[in-house]
């Protein structure tokens, strides 16, 4: 005869185990899938980060890689803005076919105070058309914010040459205003002036 106690303590352990619900996941399982779900939203916000400064290529990658995290809501997110960043990569750098397209390109960059890229686009299109007065105005404009005085007369002097208009248009433009203080620009602008020799 089997002792009853025995049988009713082993029911009870059984009750006891599926009372507690399924297996617990190891720590180590736990840590790596916190790590994971802390990770995807970091990934997601540094690849924001980057498709707002332009670097799409890295966005993209960015992107991708948090599309591969546990939330789903963040997953599709990434994937939407992953193509997104190859629309972008796909549009073709702007074609530059004139020298008004680069004296155009020019004027953005020198309004941004990229004055270094808006100088290399006045050469290009000075190259197309030397004796535009527009683009040595500009390019006088450009080399005296950067600070090349003697670049900035010559340009201004050969742009006063082709259109003795932008003499005045100089002395009203409120970017020449900063390099009135220098002598041979002032000569340039205001020979009335100066003392006749």
């Amino acid at each position: 005869m089997k002792k009853p106690g025995k049988h009713l303590s082993k029911a009870r352990s059984k009750e006891r185990v599926l009372s507690q619900g399924p297996a617990r996941e190891p720590v180590r399982e736990r840590s790596e899938n916190a790590s994971i779900e802390s990770a995807q939203p970091r990934i997601f916000d540094e690849a924001v980060r980057m498709l707002h400064s332009g670097e799409f290529q890295r966005a993209k990658a960015l992107f991708e890689e948090a599309a591969s995290g546990p939330s789903l809501e963040m997953a599709h997110a990434a994937r939407i803005h992953a193509r997104m960043c190859e629309h972008r990569m796909a549009k073709a750098a702007p074609q530059f076919t004139s020298a008004e397209d680069h004296y155009n390109f020019a004027i953005t960059l020198m309004n941004q105070r990229s004055l270094e890229r808006a100088e290399e686009h006045l050469l290009q299109a000075m190259k197309m058309s030397s004796d535009a007065d527009h683009l040595h105005y500009a390019m006088a404009l450009c080399r005296g914010l950067r600070g090349d005085v003697e670049g900035a007369c010559k340009h201004l002097q050969r742009a006063i040459e082709l259109q003795p208009k932008n003499r005045h248009m100089a002395r009203n433009d409120p970017d020449f205003v900063e390099l009135f203080p220098h002598h041979s620009l002032a000569r340039l602008l205001y020979p009335e002036r100066m003392p006749r020799a």
